[in-house]
């Protein structure tokens, strides 16, 4: 009954950095690692730029070069040039007379004598595209690279990619921008054309290479890789990596798809072995359509060898345990420096080597060990030796114990909690010698030490966090001395929890630049803030003030578990935040705080400040309902609206702008699904940042809010859903899949529960009702919702919105209205008394009785209470399509009454018919009547204030006919026309009216009121409203508003 409206896109899109250019296919040879067969690599596909030498060729094949598609053209280009910072806009436009696809069209972007990188292009605004109903919403991306220009310079490409329903009308335009940052140069004009990349014709070039001479100085292994540059510098690849696998060959790359022009062979001399040269051919020179051969060549000379090897085994002593198994070995020279490559860790008992050591004396070193709770102590290493050339000396020396006896000390500790321990590392420095200690535990009382007496040594400390950190002391060892450590836990800052300030922020209403604005109330100034976010704050970004300043603040953000925490201090501590102003933080498209892919929801919680008695004040958040002692509106009843993340588009809706402090329930429509594998993903983009950051900070400001992600619809970006359900359903791996992420998402939203609309009757027959289907993925997300509510320590809940007919109630369970079987073989017999004891809310949808498809059938209410005085008409009547019979069908059959929630439309529908003698009821439908968004429905705020004020009344671009109609309604309802209406609408509680010739059927402020003492004397659960937007903003005349004040009677 429910289906997504329609929206216009405006998405901002980043330019993208251009890449390093590399080879394609084998274009490496390093892939090919140890062949020799003849390699071949193709550079067609690689970009590649005009010599000044092509210009002519490149300009000619630029001017022949076929366009994109020939319907679309360049119009209204305007620059704005500065040395900074440039921009400009234009229009593409379509000027065939058909519809034209723009998906993968391509833009190019030249300047006057500027080589334009894509790196610099800041932001690009793309507007204007069309997508047919019911397709309600698409991606529109775009990318950028540098390219070829016909003039030598560099162009950037950008190519439009948008689902495929995307296009330009006949004659229509597409809106585009972009900025372009520079540094202090002014480009030259901006060109934008949609021509594609210039065509250039190519050459190749058989480059020989000789590598037979490497064959001895590759044997343990080399990497050479062998380079092609070439076009002004700006191009430059591998062709070929010599390794130990083709040294000593010589082999043939074939290189095709080259500029014409001159290139250059290169090896980079720090890739080659000692004494190893290379000759080319150099220039060389490549012509568009022949074939060039040159030759690399390398050459090694040979020199007689000065250099050894020293190779070495250390054993570790078997009396010490050291704490790590390996140990750092140095080889000095005769000067006491450690070589180059002198230095290595080397694990006990493993041989080791230094190699290509130059002839002479040198010393092998190492670190002693020691043992501090023990007294073992082995001397440092310190082994003379000589390298003598082509030749390796083996060494195995030992370490010995020291020479000096160790003396007592007692290390006296106090402060550590009982049972509690500290981590102690000795250094020291004695007489010249160094030792690798051994850590140790110390607790509570003394601990003997044996330390080598006028040793200096130095303690490090590593204690718990509650501790004061205790900085490394130095001592002299003294026999029987006693060393000291005291503990000691600061004292902890007074906290106060604030009962007159609170904090607040909010995600303002179509941001685009990820803006969260904080602020402190009835507190004016403090020495610093903090606050803890799911993203990671700054507060720097754009040059934006914080609490009165945009400088002098230190501002640190560090990681706490998933989430951050942010603290905001002034530089000069004799200043003090201005809590005042608010402070503007960026960074919500990090952390937590992207819950989709293209959607934030940034949370900010736990606001400390810190006054300047340093007290430290924990602000609540700001609560609008504190005057009432933010009692609950709906009085024991649920009372709860559907806002829809499309309605920021065309209506204009401001989701901070719900009736908070009236409902106690926002149901979000909707979240998409992958029918195959159960992934969510955002439906709209922009829309859903802004919606569920409002929802998200609604349930922290009022404690009674509930707040459930919504998953389906009657469609979801124009496909129906209940195919998409059955689907999903018959997987448990995907059912599960989808109970893991819709749950995650509803925990870093904050939200408290989940409901899903599947709408089975949009494709099925109630003798197919899916109920087992329906039964089982139920189960699947209250086993899920259950779980998670036990790890959080909180209560999920799970909300469902069913069909307000009987017909459609009693076919899940087998049955006709008249109680015969229907044949349904999907049917589950106790299926309602099931899903009562599963879910915690029914939400039954008791609106869309009627309208403009049921053309041939008698026009009446699309919402009505019972059926009064209806006659013969086929209204309804048998099938049970009122809101009495079917609140008595879902009860009978198994569904606690205090589980159902009445459904109230806050949107008109409207059928053609003739008018009759009362007002068009019972008259024949002919279709859909006058609409507003969409043909035969309107907003309930249209109907009542028919202006074209999207706000407050019907939309911007709402029929003249609608308003024509609608200012000349006739109405009938308790004051106007009573005796009809009494004969009729008194016992439905339905008003309506008639004009333009159209029977008009909606709710009012009344008929709410009365449907709403209906569901107080039944004891159902409470009411629902589709869809929030649609609601007056006049208290006087809100339905939302006459509900609330009959629930808190």
């Amino acid at each position: 009954m429910k289906k997504n409206g329609i929206k216009n896109i405006t998405l901002v899109v980043m330019a993208a950095s251009a890449a390093m250019v590399t080879a394609c296919s084998s274009g490496n040879s390093s892939s090919n690692n140890g062949s020799t067969a003849p390699l071949s690599t193709n550079f067609s596909n690689v970009k590649q730029y005009a010599t000044p030498s092509l210009q002519a060729v490149a300009a000619q094949a630029h001017s022949l070069q076929a366009v994109n598609n020939s319907c679309f053209s360049v119009v209204n280009t305007t620059n704005s040039l500065g040395a900074w910072y440039s921009s400009s806009s234009f229009n593409i436009k379509n000027t065939c007379n058909s519809n034209q696809a723009i998906n993968g069209l391509q833009l190019r972007i030249s300047s006057a004598d500027t080589v334009l990188s894509a790196s610099n292009m800041a932001v690009n605004s793309i507007s204007g595209a069309t997508f047919p109903a019911p397709v309600y919403w698409a991606a529109i991306n775009n990318t950028a690279t540098t390219g070829t220009s016909p003039d030598g310079k560099a162009d950037v490409l950008m190519t439009l990619s948008t689902e495929s329903s995307g296009y330009l009308p006949a004659g229509a335009s597409l809106s585009a921008s972009f900025g372009y940052n520079t540094s202090n140069v002014t480009p030259g004009a901006f060109t934008i054309s949609v021509d594609g990349q210039t065509q250039i014709l190519n050459g190749s070039d058989n480059i020989t290479i000789d590598a037979t001479a490497l064959k001895t100085v590759c044997s343990s292994g080399c990497s050479i890789p062998v380079r092609l540059t070439g076009q002004n510098g700006l191009f430059d690849q591998v062709i070929a990596t010599i390794n130990s696998s083709n040294a000593g060959t010589k082999f043939t790359v074939p290189v095709s798809g080259l500029n014409p022009g001159s290139y250059t062979l290169v090896i980079d001399n720090s890739a080659l072995p000692a004494n190893a040269t290379f000759t080319a051919t150099n220039p060389v020179d490549v012509v568009a359509n022949a074939t060039a051969a040159d030759t690399i060549t390398f050459n090694v000379t040979s020199v007689a060898s000065t250099t050894g090897n020293i190779s070495y085994t250390i054993t570790k002593p078997s009396d010490i345990t050291p704490d790590s198994s390996t140990f750092v070995a140095t080889l000095l020279d005769s000067n006491s420096a450690v070589v180059s490559g002198g230095s290595a860790t080397v694990s006990y008992g493993q041989a080791f080597s230094f190699k290509n050591i130059t002839a002479g004396k040198y010393t092998l070193s190492s670190y002693g060990m020691a043992d501090a709770k023990t007294g073992i102590y082995y001397d440092p290493l310190s082994v003379a030796t000589t390298v003598v050339a082509e030749s390796t000396t083996v060494l195995t020396p030992s370490f010995a114990k020291a020479s000096t006896a160790p003396v007592n000390v007692t290390l006296s500790v106090s402060g550590l909690a009982t049972g509690e321990s500290a981590v102690i590392n000795l250094t020291d420095s004695f007489n010249g010698k160094k030792y690798t200690y051994n850590s140790f535990k110390v607790y509570g009382g003394s601990t003997a030490l044996k330390l080598l007496p006028g040793d200096l040594v130095t303690m490090n400390v590593t204690a718990d966090s509650k501790y004061n950190a205790i900085a490394p002391t130095t001592y002299t060892v003294v026999a029987g001395s006693t060393l000291s450590l005291s503990f000691v836990q600061p004292t902890p800052p007074v906290i106060v929890v604030s009962t007159t300030a609170s904090y607040d922020y909010i995600a303002p209403f179509k941001d685009y630049t990820g803006l969260v604005n904080l602020s402190v109330n009835n507190i004016s100034s403090a020495k610093s803030l903090q606050f803890t976010s799911n993203f990671q704050a700054s507060v720097d970004a754009w040059g934006e003030t914080c609490f009165g300043t945009n400088s002098n603040l230190d501002v640190s953000t560090v990681a706490s578990g998933s989430k951050y925490v942010t603290t905001i201090t002034p530089k000069d501590t004799s200043k003090t935040l201005d809590l005042t102003k608010i402070c503007k933080v960026y960074g919500t498209n990090s952390g937590d705080a992207v819950v989709l892919t293209g959607v934030v929801d940034p949370i900010i919680s736990a606001v400390k400040v810190t006054q300047a008695d340093n007290t430290i004040v924990s602000l609540p958040i700001t609560q609008p309902c504190f005057a009432n002692a933010c009692k609950d509106p709906g009085n024991g009843y649920v009372n709860a609206g559907y806002y829809a993340d499309w309605s920021v588009w065309g209506r204009q809706y401001n989701p901070y702008n719900m009736p908070f402090s009236k409902i106690n329930d926002i149901i979000y429509a909707f979240i998409g699904f992958d029918k195959a594998t159960g992934n969510v993903f955002a439906l709209g983009g922009e829309a859903d940042s802004w919606g569920l950051s409002a929802v998200s900070r609604a349930v922290l400001q009022y404690p009674y809010m509930k707040a459930h992600l919504s998953f389906g619809g009657w469609t979801n970006n124009g496909v129906n859903t209940a195919p998409m359900w059955d689907q999903l359903a018959s997987s448990q791996a995907s059912m599960n899949n989808f109970a893991t992420q819709s749950i995650a998402l509803m925990r870093k939203t904050g939200f408290t529960g989940l409901d899903i609309d599947w709408e089975w009757w949009s494709d099925y027959g109630n003798n197919v009702a899916p109920a087992q289907k329906m039964l089982t993925f139920y189960k699947t997300l209250r086993t899920a919702l259950d779980a998670a509510g036990k790890a959080d320590g909180k209560t999920y809940t799970l909300t469902i919105a069913v069909n307000g007919g009987v017909d459609r109630i009693v076919a899940l369970q087998g049955q006709n209205v008249d109680g015969t079987s229907n044949g349904n073989p999907n049917a589950v017999a106790n299926f309602w008394s099931q899903v009562g004891s599963i879910v915690d809310h029914v939400n039954v949808m008791n609106y869309d009785y009627h309208g403009g498809w049921d053309a041939g059938a008698p026009a009446y209410f699309q919402a009505a209470y019972a059926f009064s005085n209806v006659g013969s008409n086929k209204v309804g009547v048998t099938e049970g399509w009122s809101i009495q019979d079917s609140m008595t069908s879902y009860t009978s059959n198994g569904v606690p009454a205090k589980k159902l929630v009445a459904g109230i439309p806050l949107y008109v529908r409207t059928m053609n018919a003739a008018a009759g003698s009362n007002g068009g009821l019972f008259q024949t439908v002919t279709g859909a009547g006058f609409g507003d968004y969409e043909t035969g429905v309107l907003d309930y705020k249209c109907l009542i204030n028919p202006v074209a004020d999207p706000i407050n009344g019907c939309g911007s671009q709402v029929p003249a006919t609608t308003l024509s109609a609608l200012t000349s309604l006739i109405k009938y309802s308790a004051t106007s026309n009573p005796t009809i209406f009494n004969q009729y609408g008194l016992g439905a509680l339905q008003p309506w009216a008639y004009g333009g010739g159209s029977f008009v059927t909606y709710d009012d402020v009344w008929s709410a009121t009365q449907k709403t003492q209906k569901v107080k004397a039944t004891g159902l659960g409470g009411t629902m409203f589709w869809e929030l937007d649609g609601d007056s903003t006049s208290p006087a005349t809100s339905i939302v508003n006459a509900v609330q004040a009959e629930l808190s009677k």
